[in-house]
């Protein structure tokens, strides 16, 4: 799931603090970068996104728009166009240290269990994956809040779902966020300096 990466339009949070311009190349790095880390993942992948096509990173994936009025109404009218799937992991491209691994991991896991979630620092989640799609574990959640994940698994519990969490990771969205996060890797270590130089003032 993912906005396509336009002027103005993208990581507005982050915008208020260093501008437009290095929003958009925070973004646009993460964007490419999560497409790239992932690749290798044992998946078919879809886009799904919301606003200009023709901006899109380049890639080999198919791309289908969003359609809905809040992010759960999105989710489920996306699974619904990808088609008949064994198991499906939803991701976003806000989370700079998701990788292949993370997604072998999160099949692994759905083979006994009904959903695995990936908690942000936030409150909010990176991934959520799931064997079979119930519509109401996205209705009338609190997107954009700290209370996402918190209201997720009160909603897994409410429908007698299984549900195990993945690590916690850091979804950027602030100045803060990029200065937050610890690289454990090099990989990793290349993408957050790479952030951090995007938004460095220009002298």
């Amino acid at each position: 799931m993912c906005k396509a990466p336009e002027l103005g339009k993208v990581k507005t949070r982050l915008a208020a603090s260093v501008g437009d311009e290095a929003a958009l190349r925070v973004y646009s790095a993460m964007f490419k970068h999560v497409l790239l880390r992932t690749a290798d993942a044992p998946c078919e992948f879809v886009i799904c996104f919301d606003g200009n096509e023709d901006v899109l990173p380049h890639s080999e994936y198919i791309a289908i728009r969003q359609r809905g009025t809040d992010l759960g109404e999105r989710i489920c009218n996306a699974v619904e166009d990808v088609g008949s799937f064994d198991t499906c992991v939803v991701i976003g491209t806000d989370a700079p240290f998701l990788d292949a691994d993370t997604l072998r991991n999160t099949f692994r896991q759905l083979s006994s269990t009904d959903v695995v979630v990936g908690p942000s620092v936030d409150g909010g989640y990176y991934l959520i994956g799931f064997n079979t799609v119930n519509n109401r574990l996205f209705d009338q959640i609190t997107w954009s809040s700290d209370r996402v994940l918190l209201e997720t698994r009160e909603r897994c519990t409410e429908l007698g779902l299984r549900a195990e969490l993945l690590p916690p990771m850091i979804d950027v969205d602030t100045l803060g966020d990029i200065h937050a996060l610890e690289p454990q890797t090099q990989l990793q270590e290349s993408i957050a300096r790479l952030l951090m130089e995007l938004v460095a003032p220009i002298s």
